[in-house]
């Protein structure tokens, strides 16, 4: 009890706490930030949390345009903290938006392995390289820096993509950045790079507007970001880019692309899934009536029912080999089926339609049925039984595996890359489970991945 109390009090609230002071200092309100981070610090003293309402008090005065007294609290930070100077100096920078002797600091005295192994400083080196109209470093250095960027967390992480998108006037994709992950930057920050995108894009009147809307703000770090912005030139995306840079953009937004498609598939609250629901109903039914005539693990109602037994098919009871695909062996069985049905059949109900995925779900089930009866007539016991939608079911993961596997190949996706390993590494860990319990059958599972991976391939045929 006395732990979990103080499991609660020193780990759990500080790192809610923490969260919130990041989300604040994204939206640049320093002084809310700082507060907070006053009381988190005695909880929490260590990490460096003891000296970060001193460095958020630096920044709530820059932002009052007191850059002086920021910057003589930035050098005292340093004398207890030498490691922090590469990060407050580019604080400066920001603060004044001074990118090109920022732009000759990171220069002369960054070398390489300090942007790998510090990628927070990277994000300003970033920065740096877009407002100074070096697009092809910028661009590379994303590509370059990859791995590092990945250490941070989805917030800086697309604050980079961000910054890739802006500078390379792709307002649709900056857009969808602050509708999803950076939602919680305020909206003199969204207003901004948007009207830098809008500005590189060619719509210069609206982004001028824009801009000199933010130019009276209270926020004088965001006034000097104004001022620059309005005073120099952005480079021009088509004229500079070279072919590595043009598929390196590309490949970003693309990214963002199917972050939003995956994104919407999973997005289940205003889809009426009447094919799932339906499904998932109608082999309750038939467990029910199961259970009524006799018991779903009593092979005679089983069969009465039309469970696939390979010698009844072959004497000409087709109907067995959609009927057993409808019928289960007991409570587990039904609810491990029912729980793939309702998660997989989900996804691929939005992925593909209701009819497509209807369509996939039945062949699945009932070629796989099919092929193994005819193996097993040949090969096997003629009077094995067989029944259960998991046939079906590893149809969907066939479909979904033509999906990602379509979307890899076809448009360089790494999300899609990501997700498809995953899925394999499932059908790997299914298949281990498959061999190492009898009473599951490995061969019509193989069959139904393989029957849906070749139908929803048809199918996503364009």
């Amino acid at each position: 009890m006395i732990g979990g109390i103080l499991w609660i009090f020193f780990l759990l609230i500080p790192s809610i706490g923490f969260s919130q002071v990041n989300r604040l200092t994204h939206q640049h309100r320093y002084r809310e930030a700082r507060q907070l981070a006053s009381y988190l610090r005695w909880l929490h003293p260590a990490d460096g949390w003891q000296e970060r309402p001193k460095l958020l008090l630096a920044l709530e005065l820059a932002q009052r345009g007191d850059f002086c007294e920021a910057i003589t609290i930035f050098n005292s930070y340093h004398k207890n903290n030498p490691s922090s100077i590469r990060h407050t100096q580019a604080l400066i920078y920001w603060m004044k938006s001074d990118w090109k002797n920022c732009l000759l600091w990171f220069q002369q005295q960054i070398p390489k392995k300090v942007l790998l192994n510090e990628p927070n400083l990277l994000i300003y080196y970033l920065r740096t390289l877009g407002e100074t109209g070096d697009l092809n470093s910028l661009l590379k250095s994303i590509k370059l820096y990859r791995k590092s960027l990945e250490k941070l967390d989805n917030v800086q992480r697309d604050r980079a993509r961000m910054l890739a998108l802006a500078f390379c006037g792709q307002v649709t994709q900056v857009k969808q950045l602050f509708n999803g992950s950076l939602n919680g930057y305020s909206e003199n920050i969204k207003i901004f790079w948007l009207a830098t995108a809008q500005m590189v894009a060619g719509k210069t009147e609206v982004a001028r507007e824009q801009l000199l809307s933010l130019r009276m703000s209270n926020d004088f770090i965001l006034s000097n970001a104004v001022e620059w912005r309005l005073g120099h030139s952005l480079a021009e995306p088509t004229q500079v880019l070279d072919s590595i840079a043009r598929d390196i953009i590309h490949q970003i937004v693309t990214e963002i692309e199917q972050e939003l498609k995956y994104k919407n598939m999973t997005n289940f609250k205003s889809k009426k899934l009447y094919v799932t629901n339906g499904l998932i109903t109608i082999n309750f039914i038939f467990f029910l009536i199961a259970n009524v005539l006799g018991s779903s693990e009593d092979a005679d109602t089983l069969d009465y029912l039309g469970a696939l037994i390979p010698q009844k098919v072959w004497l000409g009871e087709w109907w067995r080999l959609l009927s057993a695909n409808f019928l289960h062996f007991g409570w587990l069985h039904l609810t491990i089926n029912m729980l793939g049905l309702y998660f997989l059949g989900r996804f691929v109900e939005v992925a593909i339609g209701s009819s497509r995925y209807l369509t996939a779900y039945l062949i699945s089930g009932v070629v796989s049925m099919l092929a193994f009866s005819i193996l097993t007539i040949q090969f096997g016991d003629k009077e094995q039984l067989l029944v259960g939608a998991s046939s079906a079911i590893m149809g969907l993961v066939g479909v979904i595996v033509a999906m990602f596997l379509r979307d890899w190949w076809k448009e360089k996706s790494r999300i899609a890359s990501k997700r498809l390993s995953f899925v394999l590494l499932v059908v790997a860990i299914q298949f281990l489970f498959d061999f190492t319990t009898p009473e599951i059958s490995f061969l019509s599972h193989i069959l139904g991945l393989v029957t849906g991976f070749t139908v929803g391939s048809i199918f996503l045929i364009k």
